[in-house]
Parts: C-alpha cells; sequence; structure tokens
C-alpha cells in the first residue's frame, strides 16, 4: 500500500513538474530514474513500454551459451523477451542480485531489464542535459554520454538506441 501511494505521489509530482517545463521550455524530454544495484540512471519514457514487478527471479530463464550480460529470457504473456543485465553491458559490478521489478523497451524490439526500484520520473529541458565529458571510448561510457542534474545529484542517461546498435543484442 505504501509503495502505491508513493508511485502515485511521484505521478502527481511529475505531471505538475511537466506542466511548468511546458510553459518556459521549448523541448523537453521525460525520464524514469530508475536504481539498479545502488546505481541510479536515467532511461527515456518514449523508449519504455512497460513495468512490472518481478514476482520470482526463477521467471527469468537463463540460456546456456549466451554473453554474461544475457541474464536470459521471460514470459511477458506469452511473448518471449530477452533480458539483459544493463550493468554488465556497462562492465560495472552487480554487488547483490536484488532486482524488484523489470522494464520492457520496445525499438527495434522489445528487451527487458531488471531494476531495483523507481526513483521517480523526471521531466528535463533538453538545456538542462549535459554531455558528459570523454564519453566517446568504446566501452561503458558510448553509452552513458548525458547527464542531468537531480536533487543535487547527476543522473547518467543510458542510451538504449546504442545498445540497440553496439552488437551487444543481436
Amino acid at each position: 500500500m505504501a509503495e502505491k501511494n508513493k508511485i502515485e505521489d511521484i505521478i502527481e509530482k511529475f505531471d505538475a513538474e511537466k506542466s511548468l517545463k511546458k510553459e518556459k521550455s521549448t523541448i523537453i524530454k521525460e525520464f524514469l530514474i530508475v536504481d539498479i544495484n545502488s546505481k541510479e540512471l536515467g532511461i527515456q519514457i518514449e523508449y519504455l513500454r512497460e513495468i512490472f514487478d518481478l514476482q520470482n527471479r526463477d521467471d527469468i530463464v537463463p540460456i546456456p551459451f549466451t554473453p554474461s550480460h544475457v541474464l536470459g529470457i521471460i514470459n511477458v504473456r506469452g511473448e518471449i523477451i530477452p533480458v539483459i543485465s544493463v550493468l554488465k553491458i556497462l562492465d560495472m559490478e552487480e554487488k547483490t542480485i536484488e532486482y524488484n521489478k523489470i522494464g520492457i523497451i520496445d525499438e527495434k524490439f522489445k528487451l527487458a531489464f531488471p531494476f531495483t526500484e523507481i526513483i521517480d520520473m523526471k521531466t528535463v529541458d533538453i538545456s538542462d542535459i549535459r554531455q558528459i565529458q570523454n564519453a566517446t571510448k568504446l566501452n561503458k561510457d558510448q553509452f552513458l554520454n548525458q547527464e542531468f542534474e537531480y536533487e543535487g545529484r547527476l543522473i547518467n542517461i543510458i542510451d538504449f538506441l546504442k545498445i540497440y546498435s553496439s552488437g551487444y543484442i543481436n
């Protein structure tokens, strides 16, 4: 019940912030801020199709002989969707595997990624999005090349389009 209230508060705050930003901004982007194993990341809402609770870690079925960033597959209403580890793609260590939610990205094809919790939804004027310095190397930085400020912290934006085109997901 408390989580439902938290989500309703986040949505209400998001709607109020969105209307304020639209009044003084020309171009805005909307982000969902999620926690993935103590790493806060921003995900563009336009690519996010669905979020649901991960009832059981066993719902993700491992597939043998796949790269380490492919956690397996999940059945979502009869549709089989690959599940990736965002942290492994970013070459970051996963401290624990305490995922509570799954997000579905739908761009070229559907792709699922587990995460710990939803932090907030944020509307950001594109003038407030900064390029991260030295984010042009062919490593994890190519997927985290922009950031915005949220409550005094910098939130890296994960670029799922670059992940799709990078060859990690074939």
